[in-house]
């Protein structure tokens, strides 16, 4: 079994990725989802209707898992978990239940900027979680944006390395260009 398993782990080497990893993860990988957990009055069905109407069309999204719970006495709330294999207990967010805030997690302006970058190109986007310091975060915001032009010229992709036989680029799309950029996001957004 033991030569079987060396001879396994050779003849995987024998073959290179002409995907970088970036685009790959993009297309094949799948995020752990996030639980969202909605509790609610029996009595209170009816006034959510809206809140769950909208769910509906989230439906078989892999980004978050939806969990829709009923109780006697309990007020009615939007609660965001980590996902259940990262066995982090803490609540990422939580709030009233309503249309507005499921909007606000589900539709945020930030959200959907990071997707279209992500989707238009860029490689990576760095996500700059702001503290309580505004100057400490502009200095920080600073160093990453004067850094990325280094970054792009100094991080090379698989096609652009001269030792790549040429039967391997023909299956590799050398139009992909190595591009990084950075978002802000403000605590209180």
């Amino acid at each position: 079994m033991k030569i079987f398993f060396y001879l396994l782990l050779l003849s995987t080497g024998a073959f290179a990725c002409s995907v970088p990893v970036f685009r790959y993860a993009l297309e094949y990988w799948y995020p752990d989802p996030y639980q969202l957990i909605l509790t609610y009055d029996f009595d209170e069905t009816n006034n959510n209707q809206k809140v769950f109407s909208e769910l509906k069309k989230y439906v078989g999204n892999r980004s978050f898992i939806i969990k829709k719970i009923k109780s006697k006495n309990s007020s009615s709330k939007i609660v965001l978990k980590y996902p259940a294999n990262k066995r982090i207990k803490n609540t990422v967010w939580e709030a009233p239940l309503s249309k507005q805030n499921l909007d606000n997690i589900l539709q945020s302006p930030v959200r959907k900027k990071l997707i279209n970058k992500i989707v238009n190109g860029d490689s990576l986007v760095f996500l700059l979680l702001e503290g309580n310091n505004p100057k400490q975060n502009d200095q920080i915001a600073n160093i990453i944006l004067k850094n990325i032009p280094i970054l792009e010229k100094e991080i090379k992709l698989p096609h652009e390395y001269a030792d790549i036989p040429k039967e391997d680029l023909q299956i590799y799309d050398t139009n992909i260009v190595f591009k990084l950029s950075m978002m802000r996001l403000s605590r209180t957004n």
